[in-house]
């Protein structure tokens, strides 16, 4: 072989491992990029999953707080109704009281009902407190129970109070104690969604 067959040949060789290296060069730098790239889709996936997730927290934060200060809301709302309501309905059984006690039965309703609360309680009273407004009863009581009158407090509506001789033992039985004892028993069983007495379970 000649020298410039010789020269061919190596050129031939070199040109060949030049471009096999190029070749693995190229599959090496391609591989490096995918893996890269492969990385870099990893991360910018897992960064904007967490993000989504951030937002998505605070989304339902902010509408768990929303509901939560509606229902706060409706709740007061609710219960000043309740309360306006069952300032109402007191109201007009407080009227119904008073002019109860001015009709021509109430001086036989009150006149039965000491008696029945001197029979049904075991203790000698000497007095009987009358609010203002019934006070001109108090000389046919005085006949009829033995009990010596004396004015009650100006906010009773009617009803009386019996008292000791010693003033030692009451026994209160006027419209404005009932009523405070039968509003403040509603509110119980309508605010605490109670069953009244006369409701079976």
């Amino acid at each position: 072989m000649n020298a410039e067959k010789k020269l061919d040949y190596f050129s031939e060789i070199i040109t060949k491992e030049v471009e096999a290296k190029k070749r693995k060069a190229r599959r090496q730098m391609a591989a490096e990029a995918a893996e890269a790239i492969s990385h870099a889709t990893a991360k910018a996936e897992t960064e904007a999953n967490t993000q989504i997730e951030a937002e998505r927290q605070a989304t339902q934060k902010s509408n768990n707080k929303r509901i939560s200060e509606a229902d706060s809301q409706a709740r007061r709302a609710l219960a000043a109704l309740r309360e306006q309501l069952t300032a109402q309905l007191f109201d007009d059984i407080k009227s119904d009281i008073i002019a109860f006690t001015t009709s021509p039965d109430y001086e036989n309703f009150l006149i039965n009902s000491i008696q029945v609360t001197q029979s049904q309680i075991r203790h000698p009273f000497t007095y009987i407190q009358l609010p203002p407004s019934t006070f001109h009863l108090s000389s046919k009581i005085q006949e009829v129970t033995g009990l010596t009158p004396e004015p009650g407090g100006e906010s009773d509506i009617g009803g009386f109070i019996l008292l000791s001789a010693n003033r030692s033992m009451a026994s209160d039985n006027t419209f404005k104690s009932s009523l405070e004892k039968a509003k403040e028993a509603f509110c119980e069983t309508i605010f605490n969604n109670r069953r009244t007495p006369w409701q079976k379970a």
